[in-house]
């Protein structure tokens, strides 16, 4: 004989207890908690030291990739620097199609006591199923962001020059 347990809207066997409502809850819960592991991961990473002495070289490391998968890859990778706190750039690297994954590795040379050496690199991952996009997997905005190295696309890192 069965009984109908209204608070799960089924039938269940007569003696037998009634299960949780809100199991079905639970596993969802469970789902969602697995979801990041399945996110894709986009990087773009630069390391320099945050301060020198003037007029020495320093060691600076760009690091970019992607796992998005289906096709999407490193399609530019552009890195330049200043010794003069910004006022003029020099280029670094203006890559293409670089692949999955690069590590640049640059030795600059600092500039003035009191100045700041910055870097700023930027990429944009394409080919892939989400078109064009940034670290954050925005969409690039080639006219604003991207021309003016705004923050997503590219990343910036200084290094304070103190006097000897």
């Amino acid at each position: 004989m069965r009984q109908r347990d209204s608070a799960l809207g089924s039938f269940r066997p007569i003696g037998r207890p009634a299960t949780w409502p809100w199991r079905g809850g639970v596993f969802a819960l469970a789902l969602l908690a697995a979801a990041p592991a399945f996110a894709v991961q986009r990087v773009l990473e630069i390391a320099a030291p945050a301060s020198a002495a003037p007029g020495v070289p320093i060691e600076v490391s760009i690091r970019t990739s992607t796992d998005a998968g289906a096709g999407e890859q490193i399609g530019f990778l552009h890195v330049e620097y200043s010794i003069d706190s910004g006022r003029t750039w020099t280029g670094l690297c203006y890559e293409q199609k670089v692949g999955f994954e690069a590590t640049r590795r640059f030795s600059i040379t600092t500039g003035a006591a009191g100045s700041k050496t910055l870097v700023r690199a930027r990429v944009a991952f394409r080919e892939g199923v989400a078109g064009d996009v940034d670290y954050d997997g925005a969409a690039i905005k080639w006219e604003d962001s991207w021309q003016k190295w705004r923050k997503p696309p590219a990343r910036w890192v200084e290094t304070v020059v103190m006097a000897r």
